[in-house]
């Protein structure tokens, strides 16, 4: 498994500049970040594109996923903001493709009072029935996180979400971290099994309820690492931790001693 990085925490710099800042703290591979204010953005040309992807080369980096800003809008009740959601994701999935990016990570949106749960899985899987052509044909996944919004809160619903869907390219970015408060993620792990598209390495404390520096939670990463390798999972695990340069390496240096248990 290769150690990467989310450029969540510093997007504010180039994508060259976050390649290199990713290498020179200790990862392979770096997850990009499309926003309509960032280096790469939904309208980013083909040409700009082959540019990032030749320096990530260049450095040894891989590029093994995205996280779109624009796409969280499917728990919307407005079917405009849907469609505009949709088309976000259409666009992710294409600069995946150039980039050479194999999953692009999909948060659905937050649960409100005015759309009933029923409704927004209704709607969150009408999307990812809709995208999953262009998804078959870029062969790029698409993976719905498990993150805090009130939505597939068991390992077994996300497992049915998918399934329902019925495509290889339809899965669950899944987060090591977010749900430790009401579960052990080695469990999510051996139930959703080649559902996975991509892993989040976070660590949470239950006492206090906080996120922790990885190795310092309550995660059981001897259990992760035995279930990861139990379903096959062999791709990339990314650290999502904030953090300055020191925080940045002493994380890369956390991760190959997970990834070596």
């Amino acid at each position: 498994m290769r150690i990467g990085a989310t450029q969540l925490f510093f997007a504010n710099k180039s994508v060259a500049e976050s390649l290199a800042y990713a290498k020179e703290t200790g990862y392979e591979s770096l997850e990009l970040c499309v926003s309509d204010t960032g280096a790469l953005r939904p309208d980013t040309d083909d040409a700009a594109l082959r540019e990032m992807l030749g320096e990530a080369q260049r450095l040894g980096m891989a590029i093994p996923s995205l996280v779109p800003g624009m796409c969280s809008g499917f728990a919307s009740p407005d079917p405009v903001v849907r469609a505009n959601a949709l088309e976000g994701l259409r666009k992710s999935v294409h600069i995946a493709s150039v980039l050479g990016a194999d999953t692009i990570l999909c948060h659905p949106g937050q649960l409100i009072p005015q759309v009933r749960y029923d409704v927004m899985y209704t709607n969150v899987q009408a999307a990812m029935r809709a995208i999953e052509p262009d998804a078959k044909r870029a062969k790029v996944s698409v993976g719905v996180e498990n993150v805090w919004n009130k939505f597939l809160l068991s390992p077994l619903e996300a497992k049915r979400f998918v399934a329902e869907v019925g495509s290889e390219y339809i899965g669950v970015y899944f987060d090591v971290g977010n749900f430790v408060p009401w579960a052990f993620p080695e469990h999510w792990i051996e139930i959703l099994d080649g559902a996975i598209k991509k892993v989040h390495f976070k660590d949470f404390r239950r006492e206090g309820h906080e996120f922790v520096p990885l190795l310092e939670g309550d995660v059981d990463w001897p259990a992760v690492m035995k279930a990861l390798r139990s379903v096959g999972y062999d791709s990339d695990v990314i650290q999502e931790v904030a953090g300055d340069e020191a925080g940045m390496k002493s994380t890369a240096d956390a991760m190959r001693k997970i990834v070596a248990m």
